[in-house]
């Protein structure tokens, strides 16, 4: 009877640990602005995707926790801080290298949007800096 009971417990034990394990591996982590590097898809209407085919780099934003700023517009890199609070982002100056490459028009309006963007939104995997409730730019993680 002892040995009855005692596998009993162990089938119960492996039983929930095999459901939790289950329950918990379907659910999706929410993705926060700060938490990827993202990857520029649109800006200003303008497919990047296609523009920046022959960039030495593709179009990238990251945001750490303490809101530093960095990425690659293409072809430079750049650099600054952004003020985040709830829904609403600010970008400060940025610095940049000055690399010359064929094609700047994607370059420059992406680096022109930071001074027109004060709200962003995180929908469908994709994140969406906005001025008021028109969208600006759009990016998807990097992958």
């Amino acid at each position: 009877m002892k040995h009855f009971i005692f596998i009993s417990l162990i089938f119960i034990l492996f039983s929930s640990c095999g459901a939790s394990k289950n329950k918990n591996s379907g659910t999706k982590t929410k993705l926060s602005i700060t938490s990827v590097e993202w990857r520029l898809i649109s800006v200003k209407d303008r497919d990047t995707l296609l523009a920046t085919g022959n960039a030495p780099n593709p179009a990238t934003l990251k945001i750490n926790s303490y809101g530093h700023v960095s990425g690659s517009s293409g072809c430079n890199n750049f650099f600054g801080q952004a003020e985040i609070k709830d829904k609403n982002i600010k970008f400060g100056k940025m610095g940049l290298t000055k690399k010359l490459c064929t094609d700047m028009s994607i370059e420059t309006a992406y680096l022109n949007a930071f001074n027109e963007i004060d709200a962003f939104e995180i929908k469908s995997g994709k994140l969406n800096l906005k001025k008021g409730k028109s969208v600006i730019a759009t990016f998807t993680t990097f992958r």
